[in-house]
């Protein structure tokens, strides 16, 4: 199987392309197709096979084919369990969205840096949010 199977749209072929992304893992195999299909998906795999890209492809094409305009709103939140991991998909967020007609609006919320800022960050606006469960708990507190 190629990722040129998954029909994805150019901008998402070319960010494929510009990573080097030959050919889809297992878990991308098997997993990206019903997240194209809009089904929820548990799926567990080894470090380093794959995963984030799993998830943030079919993510991001939902965006291009969505064609978001406007100012952002959080349109996705993902939850990780450390802030390493939330820096980690954020960053893959950036990556694979380089080349879209509008840069995306990336947010980590994670322990350890300003939540003041954080929170002025949220309130400029945000496509994609990612979060570890705390310094969300500690945001939503704070907004209310």
């Amino acid at each position: 199987m190629t990722f040129s199977e998954f029909n994805f749209s150019k901008t998402i072929k070319k960010s494929i392309e510009n990573n080097a992304y030959e050919k889809p893992t297992l878990i991308q195999e098997k997993a990206i197709p019903l997240i194209l299909d809009l089904k929820d998906v548990i799926a567990k795999a080894q470090t380093g096979s794959g995963k984030t890209a799993t998830f943030v492809l079919p993510i991001l094409e939902y965006f291009i084919k969505s064609n978001f305009n406007g100012k952002s709103k959080a349109r996705v939140l993902v939850l990780t369990p450390t802030r390493e991991l939330a820096i980690q998909v954020s960053s893959t967020f950036s990556l694979l969205s380089l080349n879209f007609p509008k840069k995306l609006n990336i947010r980590t919320l994670i322990g350890g840096e300003d939540i003041s800022t954080q929170l002025i960050d949220i309130q400029k606006g945000s496509d994609v949010i990612v979060a570890t469960p705390g310094r969300l708990l500690d945001i939503y507190s704070k907004k209310q």
